[in-house]
């Protein structure tokens, strides 16, 4: 895996040991076994060599020749999940800092590809739409500023992709849905069946697909960002009702008025939650399919079957 040779292409993954950055890992070993595979991570990847500990990044101790062969990037890592009681300054070292020291040491005259992980918050943000996610938003926000105005100082000569999925589900997958899924699995009822605004997701398995296409498709210099989810959308209601088949969970989910949905909510102090049951949008991947051959290998049907308790 480690030999090199001019063909060669090497792979930089950040944040491998991730939901996301698990999967991916195991789609280019078994999609790309020609390519060589370096990592940066709090902790190493068994079977790759191409190691450098993430602190030690970023105080600067390490060999600067681990970037001397890298022709494609997969940004992935950053702070998420966490935004009661969120360290802003660490929350702004690793989303916008981590991204710029890593700059900072990249051979652009080498460089093919980098592909960084956004967030669809940032597209919510430009449209006003404020929840408790805003600050992991505006760190993302900027850190795309920051690789815009990087690309603009280099050469132009390799390309960019911004990506900003949607809510990123599948087995294992932290965050809103982990919850979601421990809320189904509980015998309550859950006053949940008038939700029945459009929404995209996209499943992991889908979203690493879509970045092996990148990595495949011919290199087009410039910067793009793209919003990126299943090929298709449902409502949320459908959404729910659907997992919660598929997992045996318990609950009772029943139609309830909104506007009491949202006023007992709010009565809660889960006014932001009240928002994220009833935002409504929709991604239209099409262009997306077209430009980079992207095949989805996860489909509507089967986008819950890796779940515990599916059949």
């Amino acid at each position: 895996m480690n030999s090199t040779s001019s063909a060669t292409k090497t792979v930089l993954v950040t944040g491998p040991n991730g939901f996301i950055g698990q999967q991916l890992i195991h789609v280019l070993r078994e999609q790309l076994p020609d390519w060589n595979i370096k990592i940066i991570s709090r902790k190493p990847v068994e079977e790759i060599d191409g190691f450098l500990e993430f602190e030690r990044f970023f105080a600067g101790d390490f060999d600067t020749s681990f970037f001397g062969d890298i022709t494609h990037v997969i940004h992935l890592a950053g702070l998420a999940h966490r935004f009661k009681n969120v360290d802003s300054r660490e929350l702004e070292r690793v989303n916008v800092g981590f991204l710029q020291k890593l700059l900072f040491n990249l051979n652009s005259k080498l460089l093919e590809k980098l592909i960084f992980m956004s967030s669809y918050s940032v597209t919510l943000l430009e449209q006003s739409i404020v929840m408790d996610t805003a600050q992991y938003a505006v760190t993302k926000q900027n850190a795309e500023l920051l690789l815009k105005d990087w690309y603009q100082k280099t050469s132009k000569l390799f390309e960019v992709i911004i990506l900003r999925p949607t809510m990123v589900y599948g087995r294992g997958a932290p965050g809103n849905f982990e919850r979601l899924q421990k809320l189904l699995k509980i015998p309550i009822p859950l006053p949940f069946g008038n939700l029945d605004r459009r929404r995209s997701f996209i499943h992991v398995r889908n979203l690493s697909s879509a970045m092996l296409s990148l990595l495949k498709a011919p290199r087009q210099a410039g910067i793009a960002v793209w919003e990126l989810s299943d090929p298709w959308s449902e409502t949320f209601i459908g959404f729910i009702q659907d997992l919660n088949k598929a997992i045996d969970g318990k609950a009772i989910i029943f139609k309830f008025p909104i506007c009491l949905l949202r006023y007992g909510l709010s009565l809660l102090g889960k006014a932001d939650l009240f928002r994220k049951l009833t935002l409504s949008f929709h991604i239209d991947v099409g262009p997306f399919i077209k430009q980079f051959n992207w095949s989805n290998v996860v489909s509507f049907e089967s986008r819950f079957d890796d779940l515990e308790g599916a059949n």
